[in-house]
């Protein structure tokens, strides 16, 4: 695959230009078509990203009417639940910012199954896509992994949907184990712009060695962006805040 990687001190310095990257990503759609649809990973990763984003600082420039926001997976639990990414998105980033109720697309839990929702989901993409004309699907992706090179809630070993499908349901993986329904590789990599965020440096080996090809069977080594892909790295090895240049880019190619 390839990708630019940017190497931060600290996970505060990486948050805070991550946010403004997002930002600029979404403005730059919004000034191009009109709009932009943004997709917003699971977890806790992302909190402090998210929270500086929603700030005045930033949040203010950005034209939040003209954003439509959807999740690349969740776990297969009421939204009110602890272990909901819908629950912890609205309570860290959605609740603060002026987006449209109508322009955010939940995953719905409340099916039958995980394979209900996931064919529930894929519906909604497919209308979202029928106004996209030839644009990738989303404008902005922020995607997280794990320790065994998993994203969204694609694992090594589990269900990852069709060459053509969008969205998988998936068996009960991960941590917590709790059924889960996920976004797959194509519709991830249907994106113009993807941002895979490493905010703590336990994560650094396997996010290197997925961003220089090196472990390329892994389920976040499929996913490319149709324009940039961009890797933030919390690496302590890195120049510190104030010194020149507190992120460095390496950039990859296939």
């Amino acid at each position: 695959m390839s990708g630019d990687i940017l190497r931060f001190p600290d996970a505060q310095s990486m948050a805070r230009e991550g946010a403004s990257l997002i930002a600029s990503w979404l403005n730059e759609a919004i000034r191009t078509h009109g709009n932009a649809s943004l997709l917003l990973p699971g977890g806790r990763s992302p909190g402090a990203m998210l929270g500086l984003l929603a700030t005045p600082a930033l949040s203010a420039d950005v034209a939040w009417h003209a954003v439509h926001v959807f999740q690349c997976d969740e776990r297969f639990v009421p939204p009110t639940h602890p272990w909901s990414n819908r629950r912890f998105l609205e309570e860290s980033f959605l609740s603060l910012v002026p987006i449209p109720d109508s322009n955010i697309v939940f995953i719905d839990t409340g099916c039958p199954s995980v394979d209900a929702s996931a064919q529930a989901y894929e519906l909604m993409l497919r209308r979202h896509s029928l106004s996209r004309a030839k644009r990738p699907l989303f404008d902005v992706a922020l995607l997280g992994i794990g320790l065994d090179g998993h994203t969204a809630s694609l694992f090594p070993g589990s269900r990852s949907g069709t060459e053509r499908s969008w969205v998988t349901g998936v068996d009960a993986m991960g941590e917590p184990s709790v059924k889960r329904i996920s976004l797959t590789v194509a519709a991830l990599s249907d994106s113009a712009k993807v941002m895979f965020l490493v905010p703590t440096p336990d994560k650094l080996s396997i996010a290197e060695s997925i961003a220089t090809g090196r472990f390329g069977d892994s389920p976040a080594a499929g996913v490319a962006a149709r324009e940039r892909t961009v890797w933030m790295l919390n690496d302590p090895r890195s120049p510190e805040p104030g010194s020149a240049g507190i992120a460095t880019e390496v950039r990859c190619r296939s």
